[in-house]
């Protein structure tokens, strides 16, 4: 087994002094007098990780989780116990680090291309590749200190990304953007995985350190408590937290109900651009639009809707045998559902011109942004071709249901009901 790092009983202790001139007293003192008081923020922490792993960091503010990451990262030493490297590290431990906020998008993308190759040609096609994923417009060619935080994440995630390093450092990064961006995001990182990069995620949603990570662990004032399955890992957590936060009694103001948006409405921040297409024929997109019964535009909805999924293509020359799959995800890439047409085992042939495909379905959805790609496959026997598919090419949120108390991704419609036996 190859590791991607190693950290031996590494533990990390800070010296705090109450005032500056603390500092200076201590240097000067000839009897080497202490003037600081010792503070450990990681204590004798063993743990290695194999390439191509995914490890999800989780525990309380305080708990020494970016300072892990930072002994990781070779941005701080220990204080005692031995870290081994191997490969290549790209760090994401903040969204300023590395760039002057003087210079504008574009040229601190140039300068980080040029760090890393000495080649013009490859360094000018990194510098597009950054700012074609970054993706903010022509703000790219102004200072960055006017930027907004969610613009600096994207600079600085595609930057770290354009490249693949055999450690990629994430540390709450993604919870900034939109949930578009934060799709690309963790498309960028699932491709940097299938491609053998070790992943180091720090987050606290505890959601998607159990979609996401294959193996997490579990931190407390500096001790590593848990190292296991996600699932485990996040009820240990849970449970920590609750011993040390008892619940709060509910008061009034927060049992009231926020009003419920109109489930017909088009958000504009949700309308996608551009997005990434496979294309083996001569095919394309024309539209993907989501409608009510009554045919009107929508793409906010909410749990139990019947909406219309109107697909149209455009095609310069028939196919046989043709399917038109449709999958739906989550931001994080969880696929949710799929279903194709013909929804049977059947297939049918597609003429030349323009053909339109409806699924009709009532949203089972709960709270979320989700995505929908949607294409066009050619089946011939056991060989199935992509003639064309569009990844993330629609996105549409589901509003919350203020009537229900519920969970996760699906809801099940359930009814509940207890019965109370007394004793006679």
């Amino acid at each position: 087994m190859t590791l991607a790092f190693e950290l031996d009983k590494v533990s990390k202790v800070y010296k705090v002094y109450s005032t500056p001139s603390d500092r200076l007293r201590e240097a000067l003192s000839f009897r080497g007098k202490k003037f600081h008081k010792e503070v450990s923020a990681l204590s004798d922490i063993t743990l290695s990780v194999p390439k191509g792993e995914v490890l999800g960091i989780v525990g309380h503010n305080g708990a020494g989780k970016s300072t892990l990451l930072k002994i990781v990262a070779g941005l701080i030493p220990p204080s005692g116990g031995a870290v081994k490297r191997h490969g290549e590290t790209s760090t994401l431990l903040d969204l300023g680090a590395g760039m002057n906020l003087e210079h504008s998008g574009r040229e601190n993308a140039e300068f980080l291309s040029r760090l890393d190759t000495s080649n013009t040609n490859q360094s000018a096609e990194r510098t597009q590749a950054i700012v074609e994923f970054a993706d903010i417009g022509d703000m790219i060619e102004r200072p960055m200190k006017y930027y907004s935080t969610g613009m600096r994440a994207r600079v600085a995630f595609a930057a770290a990304t354009s490249i693949r390093p055999d450690l990629l450092i994430v540390d709450e990064v993604l919870a900034v953007g939109d949930s578009q961006f934060q799709r690309k995001c963790y498309a960028r990182m699932e491709a940097l995985m299938s491609e053998g990069s070790t992943v180091l995620f720090v987050s606290h949603d505890n959601q998607t350190i159990v979609e996401f990570c294959k193996r997490a662990i579990l931190l407390d004032h500096g001790k590593l408590l848990a190292d296991g399955a996600p699932t485990a890992v996040v009820k240990d957590y849970l449970r920590n937290l609750d011993s040390k936060n008892p619940a709060i009694p509910t008061t009034d103001q927060s049992k009231q109900q926020v009003k419920q948006p109109s489930k017909q409405q088009i958000d504009p921040d949700l309308e996608i651009a551009s997005f990434s297409q496979v294309r083996n024929a001569e095919i394309e997109l024309h539209s993907i639009t989501m409608n009510t019964l009554s045919n009107e535009r929508l793409n906010t909805l909410s749990p139990g809707d019947t909406v219309v999924l109107r697909i149209e293509y455009d095609c310069k020359t028939p196919y046989t045998k043709v399917v038109f799959p449709i999958s739906i995800k989550t931001k994080k890439g969880v696929e949710i559902a799929g279903v194709r047409h013909p929804i049977d085992h059947g297939t049918i042939d597609l003429p030349s011109g323009r053909s339109t495909v409806f699924f009709e379905f009532r949203c089972p959805l709960l709270q979320g942004d989700y995505f929908v790609s949607a294409g066009v496959t050619q089946i011939e026997g056991e060989t199935k071709t992509v003639l064309f598919r569009g990844d993330d090419c629609f996105v549409f949120k589901v509003l919350p249901n203020p009537d229900r108390v519920h969970w996760g991704f699906i809801d099940i419609d359930a009814t509940s009901r207890v019965v109370f036996e007394h004793e006679s």
